[in-house]
């Protein structure tokens, strides 16, 4: 359960934003540290949390019922009293309860016996109980002594004490104050290495939550589970403590540096690419287009789409060749570029916007085909082919009346190579899933009274054959709309040829 979560928070201080969009959650007994530079905003978030400081923009969500506890709601105001009282005050409550717990007892030994005094002391004695009265004095000494005071300092004034014996003191009424949530900034300031143990051993065993701001990682790394990192204005979540957290950053930080070192080099590779073709500006975006084919009755075009040098699959189009009669490899390009800028044309944004390059798995003679497709219809795209060697390995790039060689520049060869793979790989795969289809609607029609049409529709609802073989007769005779007898038919000839 969340029993504490951060919204969109932003502070400005002085017109400049010290954090900003700081989102988190705090699972119910989470372990979270929050670490970050000096000044990047740590101590402010937790006074956001505490309620002590006001977020510009969005705010703090906290479980019903829930308590948060800070060493700032418990600074020692008296310096008259002893440390032992100070800190027992954090149980006032209780105290109360006792003193009137006693009170009772003496009237009770002096005579009075009604029932309004005994149902009184009965209902105190429980709560009294209940609430931890019979353990807190025993608590109070543990914590004292936990943090490093002595017996002997319990009785001393708090007059007599350093800041640092005060912030303990503060510190000990925060951990024993009943807070679902505790909020600690460098709460091992002033501690030694037997208080530090301590500390760690009640926070590991503590039935709540925390946050805890701390440069001492070996603390962190004992106590914490979850790390918030306030970096770049902003707070991100790690899994894991302060060694953990560290990995996962370093390895954050060495995929960006991969990315950025990809990213330059593919815009290197385009700007190459650019000047190579004497383009007018860089092609953010590219197409490219294969034919697959198995026959006649399998041939089918790939559409692939690259913006600023990587796939973009969304952008993915497969055609289905419908007008061309015969092996015409050039015929069934015109037809695919041909219906792809006329559904441009018609206004289908899925197709918007015309790529900045052109690029067909084939050589001159497939540019020669496209460009007319493009002339006749008042469209200007820079076109080229991708031309392999007899090993089907990228070589050159074609344009309508020479080969341009690629091999010299790495970079330019393997974005070309990628893409040229790319095209090839989609269009084969659609071919291939294409003429499964076909072949199982060939074996469906030689059932009596199994055309073409109730073939392709059982192919086109199922899918798959395993989806085909699956299927029950009654579902079978839904698709097909056939009677029972027939789709019983149906079933049994799937079931001993698919």
């Amino acid at each position: 359960m969340i029993v504490l979560s951060g919204n969109d928070i932003s502070v400005s201080f002085g017109g400049e934003t010290l954090f900003h969009d700081v989102n988190f959650r705090l699972e119910e007994n989470g372990r979270a540290g929050l670490v970050g530079v000096n000044g990047c905003g740590k101590t402010t978030l937790m006074h956001v949390i505490n309620g002590r400081q006001e977020a510009e923009t969005g705010g703090i969500s906290k479980a019903a019922g829930i308590k948060i506890g800070s060493m700032e709601q418990y600074v020692i105001r008296d310096d008259n009293i002893t440390l032992y009282d100070e800190v027992l005050e954090i149980f006032r409550p209780l105290i109360d309860a006792e003193n009137e717990l006693a009170d009772i007892a003496v009237a009770i030994d002096t005579g009075d016996h009604s029932e309004q005094t005994l149902s009184r002391q009965m209902q105190l004695q429980e709560r009294f109980e209940r609430e931890g009265g019979l353990t807190y004095k025993s608590m109070t000494c543990s914590a004292l002594v936990g943090l490093g005071f002595s017996e002997e300092d319990f009785g001393k004034p708090i007059s007599v004490m350093s800041g640092g014996q005060k912030s303990k003191a503060q510190l000990a009424k925060l951990l024993l104050s009943g807070s679902n949530i505790l909020l600690l900034d460098e709460p091992t300031n002033h501690l030694d290495i037997t208080a530090c143990e301590w500390l760690e051993k009640f926070l590991t065993e503590y039935k709540g939550a925390y946050i805890v701001i701390s440069h001492d990682r070996y603390f962190l790394d004992k106590v914490t589970d979850t790390t918030f990192e306030m970096e770049n204005r902003t707070l991100r979540e790690y899994k894991g403590n302060y060694t953990r957290y560290l990995e996962l950053k370093s390895e954050a930080r060495e995929a960006q540096q991969r990315v950025y070192d990809r990213t330059v080099k593919e815009i290197n590779a385009l700007e190459d690419l650019a000047k190579l073709l004497g383009l007018p500006k860089i092609p953010t975006v590219i197409e490219s287009y294969d034919i697959s084919n198995l026959g006649e009755d399998s041939r089918v075009g790939g559409m692939i789409v690259y913006r600023n040098g990587r796939p973009y699959k969304a952008g993915y189009r497969k055609f289905t060749i419908k007008n061309v009669i015969g092996q015409n490899d050039y015929a069934c390009m015109q037809e695919v570029l041909q219906r792809r800028i006329q559904r441009y044309l018609d206004g289908d944004e899925s197709f918007a916007p015309l790529p900045d390059l052109i690029l067909l798995d084939g050589g001159k003679g497939h540019v020669h085909a496209v460009q007319q497709v493009l002339d006749s219809m008042n469209v200007s795209i820079p076109l080229y082919g991708l031309v392999k060697d007899d090993k089907h390995r990228t070589r050159a790039i074609a344009a309508q009346g020479e080969e341009i060689q690629i091999n010299a520049n790495r970079k330019l060869f393997s974005l070309m190579t990628n893409i040229q793979d790319e095209v090839h790989r989609f269009s084969l795969s659609f071919q291939q899933q294409t003429h499964k289809k076909k072949t199982y609607e060939l074996e469906l029609t030689k059932i009596k009274g199994i055309g073409e049409a109730k073939a392709l529709a059982l192919i086109k609802h199922f899918k798959t054959k395993q989806a085909l073989k699956d299927a029950s007769p009654d579902e079978i005779a839904s698709v097909a709309k056939v009677k029972e007898e027939k789709a019983i038919e149906i079933y049994d000839f799937i079931k001993e040829n698919f």
